[in-house]
């Protein structure tokens, strides 16, 4: 049988310490950076300039992963902390982006998408606009009782900040409200969002003006009433847009975040500690009291920037992320490529996440590691998410395209995993319209079996409102990855592949594309067989991808993939199956199952040329577990099929998303090898089901999908 190696990209993290004599950054005088790096869109949207426009041809995505959710001629999302931009409960994820219609700069509006829990889009493609008027731009969101989406976003033109709160989950019927967004008479724009568990939507706001401006901060509970915003950091002044706010989901807790210009000259953008601001249950504020986690002195040789997030985990502890440049307070000096990506928490103080101490053209009010996000799953397990530049990836006009970068710490946030590349979409030397440059990423603050990230495909690369490259079309991409941590593991490592949009339907001849994912969770370096095969639900097994492999602890690795389908595949559905181990005494991870169905006009002999695998024996005796479900999504009937290799009692039962039995389809004695049992759901309503099969000491559980 032909073996197809399975390109796995590692991400070598060198940490160098605070003795930082790399020599091929780039240090600038910080008066010169200051003359470069301006805020955009202080008053109005961007003021046009003559730029080329290039709008998005079909198929103009080469490599980056996710689905298309719409598009946007504003590469840019925010100027400072990239914020909250896709949310999930649970009827279905919430996602929202600027554009500007017709090229840049255009009329500026705010596009809302909504995918259901079958993983179907309301506006597939190409959103929907959430704003009236114009003029609208840098958003944010989260969502309410209900699950209902919740978009805010600046409106000059209207009076500065908006939010638009959905009539149900999912419906795209926004009404607009005007939340109190002055301090002392200054309107406020950029804002950030939380909803809180006190039922509060939490928001704060940065002052509109130049050479320094107020933060303030406002909540209620509800959209259509709101207290006087009050400004926060004791009064003073920030010089980035930089302020976020966060609400614990387990206690009534809330934090505003931002980076705060140190006491002690000079006062610039990139001379910053980070500090917040806790209020224990929402509603009591002490504006003049916050906590410095960093309190830099005169001598040390970096400082927070522009870039800062923050989550609550499930124990209602806070945890911070920043990057810091270089920054020679002495000689005025600041670098405008290389930095480094920290976490903050108060059980565990700080800790380094990732070194992008490294040559780069980021462009303005970027680094080397930039626009970073941090969410956490049920485990307390910690996620962050950023885009990485380097000098090697740069576009033909001079700039380097962005990665999306992800590293997870299982321990609090004392240690951190090796960083890994999740979009991995090199384009060296791109002209303008043929670059995959991802960034300006927001990662959904929850994670479940899969962390949900949106973000920009900038077909060229650099900021279009800091006038750097041209005026380019860019895909909004949705794309969710794999847990690492919170998934079943393997004797050795954990496998999973998880394909680019759902439903997956592609006839013979056709292909799709998916992310293979290893990582190694135990504490001892590995070197093991890693294969990944298909199952066809009568049970045969067909092997396509082989790797062997060595893992450090905690080191996971990532590849984007094309899977072709053969021409001669029957129809039907197939499901993917991960192993890893020595073979032939491996380990299947289940982890890695997922189904994709191949439709279209049957060739005929396709059933000879498949080679069977490890499915069954000369004798016909199957040697390992495997269950399915198709169709999925289903209308009033589905086939779960599933196959034992010894006889045995076999449990099958149904339940609904609240997690009540609601059908028991097999409750007795099976015979060995395959078995199919139709459930007709003729009577129930439309929502998610779950089967559960306990087979021996197997246990597998498929989430099911009933449209009605």
């Amino acid at each position: 049988m032909n073996r197809v190696i399975i390109l796995i990209i590692a991400v070598s993290f060198i940490v160098t310490g605070m003795a930082f004599a790399n020599q091929d950054i780039t240090k600038v005088k910080i008066s010169d950076a200051m003359k470069i790096e301006k805020p955009v869109d202080l008053n109005q949207q961007s003021q046009a300039v003559p730029v080329q426009q290039i709008p998005l041809p079909q198929g103009a995505i080469a490599v980056s992963p996710g689905t298309v959710v719409g598009t946007t001629w504003y590469d840019y999302q925010t100027n400072g902390s990239t914020g909250n931009r896709v949310a999930k409960t649970t009827c279905g994820t919430h996602m929202s982006w600027m554009n500007a219609v017709g090229g840049y700069p255009g009329t500026r509006h705010i596009y809302y998408n909504f995918r259901n829990p079958a993983g179907v889009f309301t506006w597939p493609g190409v959103g929907m606009q959430v704003n009236t008027g114009v003029g609208a731009g840098y958003t944010t969101l989260d969502y309410g009782a209900g699950g209902v989406g919740m978009v805010a976003y600046h409106q000059v033109a209207l009076g500065g900040v908006k939010l638009a709160v959905d009539a149900s989950c999912g419906a795209g019927i926004f009404t607009i409200y005007d939340p109190a967004d002055t301090v002392l008479g200054v309107g406020h724009l950029w804002p950030y969002i939380a909803y809180d568990n006190g039922g509060r939507v939490q928001l704060v706001a940065t002052e509109n003006a130049t050479g320094g401006q107020k933060v303030g901060h406002t909540f209620s509970n509800n959209p259509a009433v709101w207290p006087p915003m009050q400004a926060f950091n004791n009064g003073d002044d920030v010089m980035d847009v930089s302020p976020m706010v966060t609400a614990s989901s387990t206690n009534n807790k809330v934090a505003l975040v931002w980076t705060r210009p140190r006491p002690n000259p000079p006062v610039d953008q990139y001379n910053n500690d980070v500090c917040y601001l806790e209020s224990t249950n929402g509603t009591t504020w002490n504006y003049a009291t916050y906590t410095n986690i960093t309190n830099y002195l005169a001598t040390d040789t970096i400082r927070a920037y522009t870039d800062v997030d923050a989550v609550y985990d499930k124990s209602g502890n806070l945890h911070i992320i920043w990057n810091t440049p270089f920054y020679d307070e002495v000689n005025g000096t600041v670098s405008v490529d290389a930095c480094l990506l920290w976490h903050w928490s108060a059980a565990t103080g700080i800790d380094m996440i990732a070194n992008g101490w490294f040559a780069s053209f980021p462009g303005a009010w970027n680094r080397s590691i930039s626009k970073m996000s941090i969410g956490v799953d049920s485990c307390n397990n910690l996620f962050a998410v950023w885009t990485q530049f380097n000098a090697t990836d740069v576009s033909a006009g001079g700039r380097s395209n962005g990665d999306l970068f992800m590293s997870y710490s299982s321990d609090g946030g004392t240690t951190w995993s090796t960083p890994a590349n999740l979009t991995n979409s090199q384009t060296p030397g791109c002209l303008a319209g043929n670059c995959d440059s991802d960034h300006w990423s927001s990662l959904d603050e929850k994670v479940d079996d899969n962390l949900r990230i949106l973000y920009i495909n900038d077909k060229d690369a650099g900021g279009i409102p800091q006038t750097e490259g041209s005026g380019t079309e860019n895909p909004v991409m949705y794309f969710e990855y794999p847990n690492p941590l919170c998934q079943p593991q393997g004797a050795c490592c954990d496998v999973n592949m998880v394909p680019d949009t759902y439903p997956i339907n592609v006839p013979p001849g056709g292909s799709f594309g998916l992310t293979g994912f290893i990582a190694n969770p135990t504490s001892a370096p590995i070197a093991t067989d890693v294969w990944v095969g298909v199952k066809y639900l009568t049970s045969f097994f067909q092997l396509w991808y082989f790797a062997n492999i060595p893992l450090n602890p905690g080191q996971f690795l990532s590849a984007h993939m094309n899977q072709a389908v053969p021409g001669f595949a029957p129809l039907g559905t197939y499901t993917y199956i991960a192993y890893c181990g020595d073979r032939p005494t491996n380990v299947k991870c289940d982890s890695a199952f997922f189904s994709f169905s191949v439709v279209g006009g049957r060739i005929e002999g396709g059933y000879d040329a498949w080679t069977l695998e490890g499915g069954f024996d000369a004798g016909n005796t199957p040697n390992e577990y495997a269950a399915g479900s198709y169709p999925n999504p289903f209308n009033a009937t589905t086939t779960i099929t599933y196959v034992i290799p010894t006889a045995g009692n076999v449990n099958l039962a149904v339940y609904n998303i609240a997690g009540q039995k609601v059908a028991t389809l097999v409750d007795g004695y099976n015979e060995a090898g395959p078995h199919s049992v139709t459930w007709d759901a003729a009577n129930y309503s439309s929502g998610i089901y779950f089967y559960k099969l306990s087979a021996g000491e197997k246990v597998f559980t498929e989430r099911m999908t009933l449209l009605k």
